[in-house]
């Protein structure tokens, strides 16, 4: 009878030995699930989401001259465009620069229509309705605005929307800052873009000396 009480007790005591040991487990799996929980929505999570956002190039549309700088000879004349970089779903801008008249003057592309006018480009953004193309040699002022119409599609990727010709009439550099840029898409939403100064360098041609020859 003691055996049989003896080995009642130790089974007694295995079987509480089991049940602690299969509460142990389920407490174990729950603070495992807890700490993924965790490591999964807490702080850290946040932090390493922020880490991985900034670790992603964010795209953001350019505006600038094409080529960024120019150097040119005074008395000739020289092309620049305004370029645009990095643009998704492009459908319509307009964009506005200026520029020190005492060094440079816009040549007109279009003698027929009143005042100065720079000459639109359809390799990229095509100018269905040009809105403005003017240039203004006496307060330096050049301002571009066009949009497509339907059927042309939006546009994405980079290219030059407009050409600018310049003629140098005095030597020095000048900056050319973009003072306003306004992209937008075909329904009309703007497009985030940022801006780049231009910077146009004209020099002095160098005399041509020729060798003196003398008649014997």
């Amino acid at each position: 009878m003691n055996r049989i009480q003896g080995f009642s007790v130790e089974l007694n005591a295995c079987r509480r030995t089991e049940q602690w040991r299969s509460i142990l487990i389920v407490i174990l799996a729950s603070v495992l699930a807890f700490v993924g929980f965790l490591a999964a929505s807490g702080p850290a999570a946040a932090i390493t989401r922020s880490l991985s956002a900034a670790r992603e190039p964010a795209i953001t549309a350019i505006v600038r001259c094409d080529p960024s700088t120019l150097n040119a000879l005074v008395g000739t004349t020289v092309s620049v465009t305004i370029y645009v970089e990095n643009v998704v779903d492009l459908y319509g801008l307009d964009v506005r620069m200026v520029f020190d008249p005492l060094y440079a003057q816009v040549v007109d592309s279009d003698p027929v229509a009143p005042g100065v006018q720079i000459q639109p480009l359809d390799g990229f953004l095509s100018p269905d309705f040009v809105v403005r193309r003017s240039a203004d040699n006496t307060t330096g002022q050049i301002r571009y605005a066009a949009t497509q119409i339907s059927p042309s599609q939006p546009v994405s990727g980079s290219g030059a929307v407009a050409r600018i010709d310049l003629h140098g009439i005095q030597p020095g550099t000048i900056a050319v800052p973009i003072t306003q840029v306004e992209l937008a898409r075909n329904d009309g939403t703007s497009i985030p873009a940022t801006t780049e100064a231009c910077a146009w360098q004209f020099s002095q041609p160098r005399p041509l000396f020729l060798p003196l020859v003398t008649i014997q």
